[in-house]
């Protein structure tokens, strides 16, 4: 091994985190050893496993496991936690007919609102960060092709109830830009 004492420090991933599966040769359990003997001088041990996991609504890109080789370097490259848009954490049957959804099963649906009319007059989808996806005529005045001025239009992301009476917890509200 020639001085090499194990690998170094793994760094926090966005949107996710890693946990020691376990450390050392042959592999021992973490429920037998603390996290603190898996670091000694602050320098993982050689065998020492890693596992990676994302939160809700990412998907892991990379290695799941990664383990700390004798030359001192972790193997496979460092995971990253991509955003998953357009997909259900759990796919159950689709909602259709008015069937009542949970809180937070459809993240990337959003609601346009129009200040005006006070009321939701559209539907979206969040595509990236800051895009949402409407139907043209949601953005055109009475039907005509002179588009609605921004500062009268915008969107909720998370909004599960469309009634004001109800709170929703969790709601994002942007005015167009």
């Amino acid at each position: 091994m020639g001085g090499v004492k194990g690998c170094g420090q793994l760094s926090t991933i966005q949107h996710g985190s890693f946990t020691i599966e376990s450390c050392g040769s042959p592999y021992e359990q973490i429920a037998k050893r603390s996290n603190a003997s898996c670091i000694p001088d602050e320098s993982y041990a050689f065998s020492s496993i890693v596992r990676y996991r994302c939160e809700k609504y990412y998907e892991l890109q990379g290695p799941e496991f990664r383990r700390c080789a004798e030359d001192g370097e972790w193997t496979g490259p460092t995971p990253f936690c991509k955003p998953v848009c357009g997909k259900k954490a759990s796919q159950i049957q689709l909602s259709a007919g008015g069937n009542i959804t949970e809180i937070g099963e459809w993240p990337w649906q959003a609601a346009i609102y129009d200040m005006k009319q006070e009321d939701v007059i559209c539907g979206g989808a969040l595509i990236r960060e800051e895009w949402v996806l409407t139907a043209a005529h949601c953005v055109v005045v009475d039907g005509s092709i002179r588009t609605r001025h921004p500062e009268e239009i915008f969107v909720y992301l998370g909004k599960h109830y469309r009634s004001d009476i109800k709170k929703d917890e969790h709601v994002q509200i942007r005015q167009v830009q």
